[in-house]
């Protein structure tokens, strides 16, 4: 049997407690989803006594949710699909061939991804609002 390090374990715990924060908003959604109106405010933070699906009934009929599902389906499966073949031919392209200033266009697409949205979406906030295109 192998024996398993100190730091090998110390790795395990600290990704778990990651997980465990990661996980912890999804399973108050879930909780508070199954609560009626009344219960939600007896006991917040609480599992729901009485569990039910009326929110979902509510949210997908009345609420008009499938319309606003089918029309971000309609939008985001061809959006995906066309970035991911293009990502399949420029990542082939920029590891396979010898295309000048490759390097270059990597440092691009990962600058790109190690952008913050968060800040990106102040930025755009920001220029907007100094050009006068926010109504508000």
């Amino acid at each position: 049997m192998a024996r398993i390090g100190v730091s090998r374990i110390i790795v395990v715990i600290v990704l778990a407690i990651f997980i465990l924060f990661a996980l912890t908003p999804v399973y108050y959604t879930l909780i508070t989803s199954l609560k009626s109106d009344a219960e939600l405010y007896e006991n917040p933070m609480g599992v729901p006594t009485r569990p039910t699906l009326e929110n979902y009934y509510t949210v997908w009929f009345k609420g008009n949710f499938k319309t606003y599902f089918i029309n971000s389906m309609i939008i985001a499966t061809p959006t995906v699909c066309l970035v991911l073949l293009s990502s399949i031919f420029a990542s082939y392209s920029l590891s396979k061939l010898g295309v000048p200033g490759r390097k270059f266009i990597m440092l691009i697409f990962g600058m790109g991804v190690a952008m913050s949205v968060p800040a990106l979406i102040a930025s755009l906030y920001l220029i907007l609002k100094n050009l006068n295109l926010i109504m508000s």
